[in-house]
């Protein structure tokens, strides 16, 4: 019977030190006195280096002051508060801290008591995680600095196109208004041909300038109920001159009546 039960203990044992190998990152296990029982190969090769002998039954503070070695931190104040972590652990009062190494590396620190009053340990290692956040990170900068040079372009050039538009406009106006040599009545159409391509354009680069503000979220759209029969006339209107040089005649009937 006591050697059916040393086996049971046995195969637990082995069992729960397979189970802590396992874990990829470092695991380590201390008891109420604060000495360690169990720890991973990961954690050995983490901390064991900094200290001689068997890693097994030394104290909490030796262990993690061996540690503290491996990291680097930002103030005096970053170190103390990590060099604390035993007692924060036991007062529930704090136990994770985010922590760089010296070589670069990335890890988040826990020391969790358990409900046998001793310490779990763990050391995850973050670094990868890290670099594909700031990779996220650096990506979501340069496609926001792609957004806004593309509003800024199109801001500029709806500026740049507006300007010589409004120059046709204006000579074209004042062709339309000359008294002293009026236009032809052939001219004239001619001329109000060009004025409403003209304003027909201008509203087009608004529109471009309009999109670039909404996509900077700075424009309210606001739908509102449009003359479809006066949208049709000055699409006749602006098509009429290209539809009849390829002898194509535009007509506009009203809708049938229901």
């Amino acid at each position: 019977e006591r050697r059916r039960i040393q086996s049971a203990v046995k195969l637990n044992a082995d069992r729960l030190a397979s189970a802590v190998e396992s874990i990829q990152d470092a695991f380590a296990l201390f008891d109420a006195d604060d000495s360690l029982v169990l720890c991973n190969s990961v954690y050995r090769a983490l901390i064991g280096e900094r200290l001689t002998g068997s890693l097994v039954g030394k104290s909490f503070a030796e262990v993690h002051e061996a540690g503290m070695d491996l990291f680097t931190f930002e103030s005096a104040e970053a170190e103390e508060h990590f060099r604390s972590a035993g007692r924060l652990a036991r007062d529930d009062t704090g136990g994770t801290f985010d922590v760089r190494a010296r070589d670069g590396r990335s890890f988040r620190v826990t020391n969790r008591r358990t409900a046998e009053g001793g310490i779990v340990k763990t050391i995850w290692d973050l670094t990868e995680d890290v670099r594909r956040t700031e990779e996220l990170r650096e990506a979501r900068r340069a496609a926001e600095a792609g957004s806004a040079a593309k509003s800024e372009f199109l801001s500029s050039m709806s500026h740049e196109l507006r300007t010589p538009m409004n120059a046709i406009l204006g000579f074209a106006q004042l062709l339309q208004r000359d008294k002293k040599e009026p236009l032809s009545e052939r001219h004239r159409e001619r001329v109000d041909q060009i004025l409403k391509g003209g304003e027909h354009l201008l509203r087009l680069i608004d529109d471009i300038l309009d999109l670039s503000r909404i996509e900077a979220g700075q424009v309210a759209v606001s739908p509102e109920p449009v003359d479809a029969s006066e949208v049709l006339r000055e699409v006749k209107a602006t098509l009429e001159p290209t539809a009849a040089r390829a002898g194509i005649r535009i007509d506009i009937a009203p809708l049938p009546q229901r």
